[in-house]
C-alpha cells in the first residue's frame, strides 16, 4: 500500500483493532437507524382481514348474542377501519333480532364500540320496523345503538297491532 503522507501511515499503525471494531459498530448502528426512519416515514402498510367479525356471546354458552361484521378491516390499527359494516343481534333462540348496516365505521374492541359519521340503516330481522340516519355510535355489550343525524323511521301498520309482551 502506498501512503501519499506519512502521517496517515502513522496513524493507520498506531489504530488499535478494538477503535476500529468500535468505528465499523457506530457506523452500522448509524445505517440502521438511517433505514428505520425511512422505513417509518414511508409508513407501515396495514394487513386487511377479510370477513372480519367480532362476536358478543351471551353469558355462560355458545350462543352468539351479537355479531359485528365487516367485509374487509385493518385489525391491526385503533381503532379498527371497518369496510362495509354490519350489526346483527340476536335472541336467546337464535333467531335475528335486529341488523344494522353502514358502508364504514371504526370499531373499539377494548370498549366494545362502534361507530362513524356515515349513513346507517337498521331494521328488526321480521323487516317491520326500519330506522335510517346519519352516524351513530353502538355499544355491543348493552347492546345500546344511539343514531344521531337525520334520523327517519318506517313503521309498517302491523307492526301496531301486535301483542307485544312486556318485561
Amino acid at each position: 500500500m502506498r501512503f501519499r503522507s506519512r502521517s496517515a501511515l502513522r496513524l493507520l499503525k498506531q489504530t488499535s483493532p478494538w477503535r476500529v471494531l468500535v468505528v465499523m459498530l457506530v457506523l452500522s448502528l448509524s445505517y440502521t437507524m438511517v433505514l428505520i426512519a425511512a422505513q417509518i416515514q414511508t409508513g407501515q402498510r396495514s394487513v386487511v382481514q377479510k370477513d372480519f367479525r367480532i362476536f358478543d356471546y351471551y353469558r355462560g354458552s355458545q350462543r352468539p348474542k351479537a355479531l359485528l361484521h365487516g367485509r374487509e378491516a385493518e385489525y391491526l390499527r385503533t381503532p379498527i377501519p371497518i369496510r362495509r359494516m354490519t350489526i346483527e343481534t340476536y335472541l336467546e333462540s337464535g333467531l335475528t333480532n335486529l341488523t344494522a348496516t353502514a358502508e364504514s365505521c371504526y370499531a373499539d374492541r377494548v370498549n366494545r364500540t362502534a361507530y362513524s359519521a356515515d349513513p346507517l340503516k337498521f331494521q328488526l330481522g321480521d323487516g317491520r320496523f326500519i330506522l335510517e340516519g346519519v352516524g351513530f355510535h353502538w355499544n355491543q355489550t348493552n347492546s345500546v345503538l344511539i343514531i344521531s343525524n337525520r334520523v327517519k323511521s318506517v313503521i309498517r301498520g302491523d307492526l301496531m297491532q301486535l301483542d307485544i309482551p312486556r318485561p
